[in-house]
């Protein structure tokens, strides 16, 4: 699975021993020597000539210890965080993010929902007041909000706020709510969003190639009736198994309008998320 390593040093021979520490290094790992801490990084090594930053020590005497202790910091990072995506807008990705977040905190899990890059709609689907302006205050980012689906949300989280690295270390579930064509985060699993129609498949194509480091689970979400594809002419034409089709739900849109996504008895609707992320549990 790709990972994103900074390995920090100013030190030239300190560098010239950081990099081949790495040459041991699983393939997927995407290493990279900086002098300062990037924004991007799912993991941060720092040499012995850097004082004052937060990461994995680089012991030069002893560069297996550091692969295995950026092995451990990867699965204890990622394996309680869940990212859903779609093949292009208004497949319903928020939607179908916060009800897996329902359902995460329903078998008693703390869990925060993350909206990512930037406020899209989960304030409107939720009935919380709008905040005008460009972009959500940093204190709301900081102190993750209460909802009715009893847990906890973080909205309009930009790239550079590192809202998920944050709540990971505060919530037993993470399940992130990434813009389309986004980069996907390193995360334990990934679920991609998809209606029945044939642009939708192209652009999950694209995005199952991008990513393909993540274990995907497919989610058809029958946005209306007639003129859409079977699910057996889907998993032929994407070469993947589905792992859940949503019923169509003239309600669930309604409720999406009104605020009340989480509080209206979309009994069908729920139960399928609830056997997804039974599924994502497994997995």
């Amino acid at each position: 699975m790709a990972l994103k390593i900074a390995a920090v040093s100013r030190d030239p021979a300190l560098r010239f021993e950081l990099a081949r520490a790495f040459d041991g290094a699983p393939i997927a790992w995407q290493v990279a020597l900086y002098e300062d801490v990037p924004l991007d990084s799912d993991v941060v090594v720092v040499g012995p000539d850097v004082e004052g930053v937060a990461g994995i020590a680089f012991d030069p005497s002893d560069p297996s210890a550091m692969l295995h202790a950026i092995e451990r910091a990867a699965s204890e990072r990622t394996s309680h965080a869940i990212v859903v995506t779609g093949a292009g807008g208004g497949t319903g990705v928020t939607s179908v993010a916060l009800h897996l977040a329902a359902a995460s905190a329903r078998r008693g899990a703390r869990t925060c929902y993350v909206e990512a890059g930037g406020p899209r709609g989960a304030r409107t689907r939720l009935g919380l007041p709008l905040i005008t302006g460009s972009r959500v205050p940093e204190e709301t980012e900081a102190r993750p909000l209460p909802v009715p689906g009893g847990f906890r949300v973080l909205l309009g989280a930009d790239a550079e706020s590192n809202a998920v690295e944050r709540a990971g270390g505060s919530f037993d579930r993470v399940v992130i709510d990434s813009p389309p064509g986004s980069a996907v985060p390193h995360v334990g699993a990934g679920v991609l969003v998809v209606t029945a129609t044939k642009t939708s498949l192209e652009r999950a194509r694209l995005a199952l190639v991008r990513s393909s480091g993540v274990p995907w689970a497919i989610v058809v979400n029958r946005l209306g009736r007639g003129g859409e594809a079977t699910a057996k002419d889907l998993e032929h034409d994407l070469e993947r198994r589905i792992a859940l089709e949503l019923p169509h739900s003239p309600a669930l849109r309604d409720a999406e309008d009104d605020g009340r996504l989480l509080t209206s008895p979309l009994y069908g609707w729920t139960r399928a998320i609830e056997r997804l992320w039974s599924a994502l549990e497994r997995a």
